[in-house]
Formats: C-alpha cells, sequence, structure tokens
C-alpha cells in the first residue's frame, strides 16, 4: 500500500511540473475543420497528461497532432498546454458536459502516460513502443492495442483497463475497485499486484510473480513458474 501512496504522490508531482513549464496552446481554424472542431499546433511530446471525463482516441504517426471536437462554445473552457516533452489537457469549467467532447491525439513516440477522471480511451491500430509508463487514477476506461519491449501500468480507483498486443515484460499494480484484462497481451514476464477489491488477467509464457492484498483474483494464461503471494483472501489461478 506504502508503495501505491508514494506513486500516486509522484503522479500529482508530475502533473504539477508539466503544468509549470508547458506553455498554452490556442486553437486554429483549419480549412477540414467544421464549427465544432479545431486542431492545436502542438511540440512533439513523449508525455501525455490528461484530467477530465471526455473520450480520447490516440494513434501513432509521423508528426504530431490534436484534434479537439465538442461545441464551439465550450473551446475556451479548454486548457491545453505544450512543450518539448509533454501535451497535457484540462476542462476548467466545473458542470461540464464531457459527452460533448473526443479527442484525437496523433504522436509519433511515447513514452509515459498518465490519466485523472473518468476518460475512455482507445487506439487506433497497434502503438509500437520501447518503455511505456501508464498510469491512471479515477473510473476510467481505457483499451489499448500496444507492442512494447517493456510496459508499466498502474491503475487507481473504480478503473477497467484492456490491453492487447506483445511485450517482454508487463509490471501491473491495480488497486481500489480496478480491473485489467491483459489475456491477450502476450508477455514473457509478468509482475502483477493488485490491492482492495480488484481482479486481473495476464498472459506470461516464462515468470509471474503474482501478489494479492485484500480481495481479489489473478487469472493466468501460459505455462509460465509462478510465484504467488496472498494476503487476505484472494486466488491465483490458471486460465
Amino acid at each position: 500500500m506504502f508503495i501505491l501512496r508514494l506513486t500516486s504522490l509522484i503522479f500529482a508531482l508530475g502533473l504539477l511540473v508539466s503544468k509549470l513549464f508547458a506553455a498554452p496552446v490556442a486553437p486554429v481554424h483549419e480549412p477540414w475543420d467544421d464549427n465544432d472542431t479545431r486542431t492545436y499546433k502542438v511540440q512533439p511530446f513523449t508525455k501525455i497528461h490528461l484530467e477530465g471525463g471526455y473520450k480520447v482516441i490516440l494513434e501513432q504517426g509521423s508528426q504530431p497532432g490534436l484534434r479537439i471536437k465538442t461545441d464551439e462554445d465550450n473551446f475556451k473552457y479548454i486548457d491545453v498546454q505544450s512543450d518539448s516533452e509533454s501535451l497535457s489537457l484540462k476542462v476548467t469549467k466545473k458542470h461540464f458536459n464531457f459527452d460533448e467532447l473526443t479527442l484525437y491525439i496523433t504522436f509519433k513516440d511515447l513514452e509515459k502516460l498518465e490519466i485523472e477522471g473518468g476518460i475512455y480511451m482507445e487506439t487506433r491500430g497497434y502503438l509500437e513502443l520501447k518503455d511505456f509508463y501508464f498510469h491512471v487514477a479515477g473510473g476510467a476506461s481505457i483499451e489499448m492495442n500496444v507492442k512494447a519491449n517493456k510496459i508499466k501500468v498502474i491503475g487507481e480507483g473504480g478503473v477497467k483497463i484492456e490491453l492487447n498486443g506483445i511485450a517482454e515484460e508487463l509490471d501491473a499494480a491495480i488497486s481500489g475497485a480496478g480491473y485489467l484484462n491483459a489475456t491477450d497481451m502476450k508477455t514473457k514476464r509478468t509482475d502483477c499486484k493488485i490491492e482492495g477489491a480488484c481482479a486481473a488477467s495476464v498472459y506470461a509464457t516464462e515468470w509471474l510473480n503474482a501478489s494479492i492484498s485484500g480481495v481479489g483474483k489473478i487469472r493466468y494464461k501460459g505455462d509460465p513458474q509462478v510465484v504467488k503471494r496472498i494476503e487476505g483472501i484472494g486466488l491465483v489461478s490458471s486460465d
């Protein structure tokens, strides 16, 4: 629990630092944009920080980009910050209808993704990454197709995370009332920790370290060597 709390503090500090050094970005109206769509000229970035409860479409491409679709009266409440490393976004209006907001984010390479809130995110195609760090806090629902060397996932709250693809290593820590579905994320080595009332499904071919604290369940696919540590009412079983 201490490790997850420390990670939460680091997450909050990361958001603060990104805001201190990033510069605000104003939308421009490109010829292909309609009244409800704006394009933002952002710098190349490898880190993304998002706050709110909207929909996000994530895509890998040759150039960084951000397009936002919402009611034209809402753009004044959207705060976009960009620097040479990161892209961040939050909504400044307290009572905002997030059903009307969709982000289309394009990146060349991505190292870190940090989310706070009830965001729904999906990817277009497979993201080909190196080492990828992903931290989500709140009630987000995430569906990602990823090919990477190493993936580190931290989920806090009522998150639902679905990962598909392939990686050498997966390091996952889920706390609160979250669910990780990585049955179709094939790895050689997986380290999976859950705290609270959580569940996880993973796929490891060589080695699995499964740790449960509270009331939880970890199911796994493959035939790995399994190391278990259970504190509370927990179950680790093959799928």
